[in-house]
């Protein structure tokens, strides 16, 4: 195991969510992987989203000289500091950035998410994970990614990913005025998808539970049940804000 790397929070400018618990997160979200993923220091990883390196950070200190880490993100600003303040010290671990069109967060992005094939090869990773990235896709996007994260599993591979999912329940909270107020708006109804905001409907997307199990069987994930919900819309029990789907490739 590499020794612990001090990796400072991003200065103002660089979108990172909370500072304050920027490595807090981190920690924890390396905790599920370890005990939910089978996520070991000589593992292979892939980071969908690599943001500023918050998980990134914590998996620094984590990962042996026999592990490695692959990450990427739509968001130059964020790789350049990814690879200026964890790459540059860490030799197995390498961000890059994917010029994907987002509206919100590349809004000059040359590639499609619905075409973009991930520039890894097949059966590469044993551990795939994703936070808040799909809660900010349309349907064909998060279709192709999820094809693209069962590509590059082994088999046997686990994945983490965060996302809005409706079902029975969080309708009845969302129509019993529960849900965080930035959510209420998942009611209205997209092309296959809810947005919070009909202005800018990358700004929050909620998919049908339904409809994410289905993909899933599609792609060859099998989810390790039960799903983790979220208290985005009001739970009181809950393990994270959004809702956590672990799967297994077959």
């Amino acid at each position: 195991m590499e020794a612990r790397l001090e990796v400072p929070v991003p200065p103002d400018g660089i979108r990172v969510g909370k500072r304050s618990s920027y490595h807090k997160q981190g920690q924890a979200f390396l905790r599920l992987l370890v005990d939910r993923c089978d996520l070991r220091p000589d593992s292979t990883v892939l980071d969908v989203g690599c943001g500023t390196g918050r998980i990134a950070a914590a998996l620094a200190g984590y990962l042996s000289p026999e592990g490695r880490y692959e990450g990427f993100d739509i968001v130059a600003r964020s790789v350049e500091w990814c690879r200026r303040e964890i790459g540059a010290r860490r030799d197995n671990m390498r961000f890059q950035q994917a010029d994907v069109y987002n509206a919100l967060y590349n809004p000059d992005g040359a590639d499609r998410a619905s075409e973009y094939r991930f520039p890894y090869p097949d059966d590469s990773f044993d551990v795939v994970y994703l936070t808040s990235i799909f809660t900010h896709m349309l349907p064909a996007d998060f279709e192709r990614y999820l094809e693209e994260i069962a590509r590059t599993l082994r088999p046997g591979g686990r994945s983490l990913i965060t996302y809005f999912l409706l079902n029975d329940e969080a309708r009845e909270l969302i129509a019993a005025g529960r849900a965080r107020p930035e959510y209420r708006g998942f009611g209205d109804r997209g092309d296959g998808y809810f947005a919070a905001r009909g202005d800018n409907p990358e700004g929050a997307v909620a998919f049908e539970e339904d409809y994410v199990r289905g993909i899933y069987s599609q792609v060859g994930l099998a989810i390790d049940e039960p799903i983790n919900y979220g208290r985005w819309c009001g739970r009181t029990a809950y393990l994270k804000n959004q809702d956590i789907v672990f799967a297994t490739k077959r």
